[in-house]
């Protein structure tokens, strides 16, 4: 079986270069409104990415990852600036800390639930023949990764309705 090697856009890249863009938004338009955006092109990323799953077109599957990554980054950059310019000196040990350890945890439940979904729809696929009899693997199926964009496009939409709360 050959492998591919498949180029991936890095969040962190994506982040690297977008990172200061959302600096100078939240200054001149604020967190509220940065926070709204870019989770919901987190939102419409994940529903790219879920249609998306039939298409077999690379470049088409990159674009929209890119896209997807861009929102996230947005959230993520806006989340904790917002966190540490709004509250005092003496709580912003707490306040990161708690930030880190409920990313952590969304880091930590994400593999889980994606795992889960791709133990729970297979696709089988024909390895090869011994002694005339076809043996299968099992590979994830692409309702998996359909249901797990799907899952991650709600949890943005959910972000981006708590967005609307935000007073700054």
């Amino acid at each position: 079986m050959k492998k591919t090697n498949r180029p991936k856009p890095p969040i962190s890249l994506i982040m690297l270069f977008a990172g200061p863009l959302y600096g100078v938004l939240m200054s001149t338009i604020g967190y509220r409104r940065v926070l709204v955006v870019t989770s919901g092109m987190a939102t419409i990323g994940g529903l790219l990415m879920a249609a998306t799953v039939y298409v077999h077109e690379l470049m088409v599957t990159i674009l929209v990852m890119i896209f997807s990554m861009i929102g996230i980054a947005g959230m993520t950059v806006t989340r904790i600036t917002l966190l540490i310019s709004s509250t005092s000196r003496e709580r912003m040990a707490t306040m990161t800390g708690t930030n880190t350890a409920m990313r952590l945890m969304g880091n930590t439940l994400g593999p889980v639930i994606a795992g889960s979904l791709e133990t729970t729809y297979k696709t089988p696929i024909l390895a090869y023949y011994l002694n005339g009899m076809p043996i299968f693997y099992e590979v994830p199926g692409r309702e998996a990764f359909v249901l797990s964009f799907m899952i991650a496009a709600a949890t943005a939409f959910i972000v981006m309705v708590m967005s609307t709360k935000v007073t700054k």
